[in-house]
């Protein structure tokens, strides 16, 4: 087998949600110094656990909401938060280093190629993830008909070419027996030691700019703080 597909089978367990445990106190704390004084956060629980690969994977969530003072609209998403397992985290850290060599470039590549295809191994594994998220939202009932499809996917980068930060995303489409819903996630992974820390939000797609403008400004607000510099 070729040597980046087994990378890519190992990557498997680590998207979307498919996090260890996180500090919530100290997640919270870093959110609410890092958001922009206009939005506000609010803790949802944590160790929420859900099945990937048949094993549990545990992960921190809360919510992100804005009120546009000008248009009084509000908007609102869900904060994803967590470490990757440790094995995962090995397999990533030689892409967290200013300089990549041409078989890494290869490799981000080639993962990037799997992200843009709706139908990769990978993106079935992100699809069933996001189903069994979607089971905790919608109910058990709906899942059987729940049908998920990816359309305007962002390829896996760094965030500045002198980062460290990498970010990935796209709309998700959520179809429940004809009703439509339509969501944005956008990912952050950074490094931490020797593993590796995500940040992901996830929103309805109509609205999400406010969002995304504030979650990328706290992403880099938690890198700088760990790093010293973007």
């Amino acid at each position: 087998m070729n040597a980046w597909k087994k990378r890519l089978l190992i990557l498997l367990g680590a998207v979307c949600l498919s996090i260890s445990s996180v500090q919530a106190e100290s997640f919270k704390e870093d959110m609410s110094s890092a958001l922009p004084k206009e939005f506000s956060y609010t803790d949802i629980a944590s160790d929420y656990s859900i099945q990937f690969l048949g094993q549990p994977m545990k992960y921190h969530m809360g919510q992100v909401s804005f009120v546009d003072p000008k248009t009084e609209n509000f908007s609102s998403g869900y904060l994803i938060a967590g470490t990757l397992p440790s094995q995962v985290s090995a397999y990533l850290l030689p892409y967290f280093k200013l300089n990549l060599s041409s078989s890494e470039w290869t490799g981000l590549l080639y993962m990037n190629k799997q992200i843009l295809n709706e139908d990769s191994p990978l993106m079935r594994e992100i699809r069933k993830t996001m189903g069994s998220w979607a089971e905790r939202v919608i109910g058990t009932e709906g899942r059987a008909n729940l049908k998920i499809h990816f359309t305007e996917m962002e390829p896996l980068r760094k965030v500045t070419l002198q980062s460290l930060l990498y970010t990935a995303g796209g709309k998700i489409i959520f179809d429940s027996d004809g009703l439509i819903y339509p969501m944005y996630s956008r990912m952050y992974f950074m490094r931490n030691g020797n593993d590796i820390d995500m940040l992901m939000l996830l929103t309805p797609d109509e609205g999400k700019q406010p969002l995304v403008f504030a979650i990328d400004d706290a992403a880099k607000a938690m890198y700088t703080k760990r790093l010293g510099s973007l």
